[in-house]
């Protein structure tokens, strides 16, 4: 029994590490270890921005309208839509600008957004290169922010601040709720220099630390990663805006969800020699507590489970039986109504994320396992 109840407390630990324990830990270093990295409004370097898509027919006029209409000088603006494979009139709409600012990186074969953004990045005169999509909706001032950063020659890389909008139910609550709290653990990463994974709608880097990545590399994380490795510090500029539409239904999520964790897992194979605790072992420490972590919580969970479940007579065992009946219960019954606009309390919606992360994880595993292509880029919509 007494063995038992150990192996609880150290696998709950663990569960509680990558939201609770490794914040804080984040936090006590903040308070200790300061950047003191300069900013600087008057440095204004050309930049190119660089706006992957596939099949985007229905935006890309706006996102370019968008780009155009930031706060920043037009000389030293570059923007180049780097289309993978775009079958629509994606292409038409970027030509019809008949602009010397604005170009088309056309990939004639589905190779994926990371080999179509490569190759763009061949192209870019930019010394700064800013990644986006074509979905993604910039404040004015957001690029002139973000690129103040890089006055100081010790950052390599820069994120926004993502804002999701549109209806609200129960599906995107939970996603809001979850992706606020990414931001905050980025926020305190970016404190300490452990940022290593930005998001890649709105993300800036110096070009001559772009390397060419390999084309199943999920790039707003393995570029950030090889940077960091380099020796230059990531940021996340919180006054950097942005904004994106949520999904409103659990099969656009959930998808979405699979595919950012196997092209995660996939990039981190591609990226081991990055992992050695010995020569990077800031990297190796924030992906085992903000990534890897999470990506066991199948296993973690189902042991917690196997321990109630053998040990049911204590308290501690009847608590986490019913939290779990109640979960997969909130679960079905959401899943049953995904675009409905209803408004279930907090603890129930995300109750429901949590376990819609979970099969996520476990879809992706699957996927891994079975050698399905990953390399593909399909944006939900």
């Amino acid at each position: 029994m007494q063995t038992a109840k150990i192996l609880f407390i150290l696998t709950l630990f663990i569960i509680l590490w990558p939201y609770t324990i490794y914040p804080l830990i984040l936090s006590v270093n903040s308070l200790f270890k300061k950047l003191n990295l300069k900013k600087d409004p008057q440095y204004l370097p050309l930049v190119s921005v660089i706006i992957a898509a596939h099949n985007e027919e229905a935006s890309i006029r706006e996102k370019i309208n968008n780009t155009l209409s930031l706060n920043y000088p037009k000389d030293k603006l570059e923007i180049i839509v780097a289309s993978d494979y775009s079958t629509d009139k994606t292409i038409e709409i970027v030509k019809s600008f008949q602009n010397s600012q604005i170009s088309v990186v056309e990939i004639t074969q589905r190779k994926g957004k990371t080999f179509a953004q490569n190759k763009a990045i061949e192209k870019a005169q930019g010394e700064i290169v800013l990644f986006s999509d074509a979905t993604t909706i910039y404040d004015k001032n957001s690029l002139k922010t973000l690129i103040e950063n890089f006055a100081d020659s010790k950052v390599g890389c820069v994120g926004g601040n993502l804002i999701y909008v549109e209806n609200t139910n129960d599906i995107n609550t939970g996603s809001k709720r979850y992706w606020d709290m990414e931001k905050l653990i980025k926020r305190l990463e970016s404190k300490t220099g452990f940022l290593f994974g930005l998001s890649g709608c709105m993300y800036a880097a110096r070009k001559e630390l772009c390397q060419e990545l390999k084309p199943n590399i999920m790039e707003d994380l393995g570029r950030p990663l090889v940077i960091a490795s380099l020796g230059y510090i990531n940021l996340f500029e919180p006054k950097a805006l942005c904004w994106e539409k949520v999904n409103t239904s659990y099969k656009s999520e959930i998808n979405m969800r699979q595919r950012v964790i196997a092209r995660t897992i996939h990039t981190f194979f591609q990226l081991k020699a990055l992992l050695n605790p010995f020569k990077y072992p800031k990297i190796f420490f924030a992906v085992i507590s903000h990534k890897i972590i999470r990506y066991l919580y199948p296993l973690l969970f189902t042991l917690l489970l196997i321990i109630s479940a053998l040990n049911i007579n204590e308290i501690y065992a009847q608590i986490t039986m019913v939290c779990f009946i109640y979960s997969v219960i909130c679960f079905l019954t959401l899943k049953s109504l995904p675009e409905q606009k209803l408004k279930f309390p907090l603890f129930i919606t995300m109750s429901y994320y949590l376990i819609l992360t979970n099969v996520s994880i476990l879809r992706a595993l699957g996927d891994i396992f079975k050698k399905n292509n990953t390399t593909y880029w399909q944006p939900t919509r």
